[in-house]
């Protein structure tokens, strides 16, 4: 158990704040590129509904 918890140490020990804190934020990142990418997604698709709609209203 002591080596487990010397070793567990050392592992803790190679983590510092500022690595922390780049690491989520760079996942908080993806985060938000993906939403964005799934809104452009979401509004093209609203668009492409919302034209074939009125073609249908308007004959053209």
């Amino acid at each position: 158990m002591r080596q487990i918890g010397s070793r567990a140490r050392e592992a803790a020990a190679a983590f510092d704040w500022a690595r922390i804190t780049r690491s989520f934020e760079r996942h908080l990142n993806d985060v938000l590129q993906s939403e964005a990418g799934d809104a452009a997604q979401r509004r093209a698709h609203k668009h492409k509904l919302d034209a074939l709609t009125n073609q249908d209203k308007t004959g053209v």
